[in-house]
């Protein structure tokens, strides 16, 4: 949603997500949440918990609604419903080697429709369109050996559910005349680095002047997530007050616009929000400069930030130092 908004009323503290049950008042008008009157037509409403500190919770409320004449009424959760699906291989058991063995998945209820990837173990064969509850493959390279052959059917919209059939055991044996042998390889896979890398140490800010404001821009920020694991993380910045002698510059009067990219990876990295200096919105309260969501994280990224420190009009010049604190987590 676009335009201007309060947030809701806050729920539960900053570090955790509320277990229990909770009710929102919400604030703001569909059209003031949109920027425009909605027009007729569907739209959803999600509720999602997030933290500075934890980011986004994977699991959220949705419900769609339905606008009519400017009276929006909720029009029921989507539920999918659910399929099940079967598969069967012909020539039935086994097969030489290099001849045709199709397979054919039974998607039930028939109506359902989407397409059927087609696996022995975790390799995907390939795949099929639904059509009239069938889809069906034709593979003549299935190796040597016995196969466990799965088909898993993936809905084309919200109707139906996905589901995977039951693992079909399944023999391709040498062609006659020939030999053939088998060599079971193993290999071990280690977690990887989680980790946090700087640019550099030390950033000058510019052209500060009393009432004024100095400028400049955070050192790149490396995360480097190789667990393995694609659980999501959070890096968070918060700065102490500004101190030449006894005279200070509140942490809160550091702001930040925070920019994201991935370096090499199969996830995605999301910018942090821009932090306004001053007025209890600057960077003396944590607040995010970048993060990957679950199920997205995987790889290395690059995050920084322009900053715009606000020196108020009462305070002595001098050189004025903070320390900044990156968490990531």
């Amino acid at each position: 949603m676009g335009g201007p908004y309060n947030n809701l009323n806050r729920i539960g503290g900053e570090n955790n997500y509320d277990a229990g049950a909770f009710s929102l008042e919400a604030n703001r008008s569909m059209a003031r949440a949109l920027g425009v009157v909605p027009g007729n037509g569907g739209y959803e409403i999600v509720v999602q918990c997030s933290g500075e500190i934890l980011g986004d919770h994977p699991n959220y409320f949705r419900v769609p609604i339905t606008v009519s004449a400017g009276t929006w009424t909720v029009a029921g959760v989507v539920t999918a419903q659910p399929t099940t699906t079967t598969l069967a291989a012909s020539p039935a058991g086994t097969a030489a080697y290099g001849a045709p063995v199709t397979l054919t998945a039974t998607v039930t209820p028939s109506a359902a429709t989407g397409t059927v990837t087609f696996k022995r173990g975790a390799t995907t064969i390939g795949t099929a369109a639904v059509s009239g509850g069938t889809a069906s493959l034709s593979a003549a390279d299935l190796p040597i050996g016995t196969l466990s052959l799965t088909a898993v059917f993936a809905p084309s919209g919200n109707d139906w559910a996905a589901s995977t059939s039951a693992g079909v055991a399944y023999q391709v044996t040498a062609p006659a005349g020939g030999a053939s042998g088998s060599q079971t390889i193993l290999a071990d896979v280690a977690p990887g680095a989680f980790s946090l890398g700087l640019a550099g140490d030390t950033v000058n800010l510019t052209g500060g002047v009393v009432g004024g404001q100095a400028t400049g821009a955070l050192h790149k920020a490396t995360v480097t997530d190789l667990r393995g694991t694609n659980a999501g993380w959070n890096l968070v910045g918060q700065v102490q007050d500004f101190v030449n002698g006894s005279a200070q510059i509140p942490g809160d009067n550091l702001g930040w616009s925070p920019n994201a990219a991935k370096v090499d990876a199969s996830g995605a990295v999301l910018a942090g929000v821009a932090a306004a200096p001053g007025g209890g919105t600057g960077l003396g309260t944590a607040r995010t400069l970048c993060k990957a969501n679950s199920g997205s994280s995987a790889g290395v990224f690059e995050c920084g930030a322009g900053l715009t420190l606000d020196i108020p009009d009462s305070v002595a010049p001098g050189s004025y130092a903070a320390t900044l604190t990156l968490t990531l987590a």
